[in-house]
């Protein structure tokens, strides 16, 4: 379901490019599949983008030129239940 003109729109991954470059964006969320994590990642290091806060479940490494912040987020919500059951324990 692709939404052009909504406030944060959604795009087809070919309008990339073009978006990041005519909005001067410098930041992306990756929360992509495995397998199409490195290319997309690829695809973002070729533009304006100098950070990218990765959620996909691959870690990836930037350049000198762009930042990656790796985020597990499975091995968050393990972290998160485990300070939920142990916080009902002491209750």
């Amino acid at each position: 379901f692709l939404e052009p003109d909504a406030p944060i729109p959604i795009l087809h991954v070919g309008k990339m490019k073009e978006y990041i470059a005519e909005n001067d964006i410098k930041l992306a969320v990756l929360t992509v599949p495995e397998p199409s994590a490195q290319s997309i990642l690829d695809s973002l290091m070729k533009t304006s983008i100098r950070g990218v806060v990765n959620f996909a479940p691959i870690p990836l490494k930037g350049s000198d030129t762009c930042l990656i912040h790796n985020i597990n987020i499975e091995q968050e919500f393990e972290k998160l239940f485990y300070r939920i059951q142990f916080t009902d324990r002491e209750n």
